[in-house]
């Protein structure tokens, strides 16, 4: 049997992926932009809802860096994702501005 709490993982990995978007969006260039896509690109390999979502919320941060490729491989990876959920966030995401 499923432990109690199974069913709620997806809405909490949701809803930290979330914040993670917002404290990333808020640190006003304060996190490196290279440990970003490393974590993003590591977390998008593992396959899973949590860390696909995670990445997503990492690799939101790109539209900061015009899209530049180090950004948009990890995007790229994740809009293949295997959890529908992580390339369907991933898909929502627009690559606009500058393209390097």
């Amino acid at each position: 049997m499923p432990h109690p709490t199974a069913e709620l993982l997806p809405v909490l990995a949701g809803r930290l992926a979330e914040t993670l978007t917002d404290q990333v969006r808020r640190a006003d260039g304060s996190w490196d932009p290279a440990v970003l896509t490393a974590v993003a690109g590591a977390l998008a390999e593992r396959g899973d809802l949590a860390a696909g979502l995670f990445a997503v919320a990492l690799v939101r941060a790109g539209d900061r860096y015009g899209w530049s490729p180090p950004w948009r491989s990890p995007l790229h990876r994740l809009r293949r994702h295997p959890v529908p959920d992580v390339r369907s966030a991933a898909l929502d995401i627009a690559m606009v501005g500058r393209l390097s």
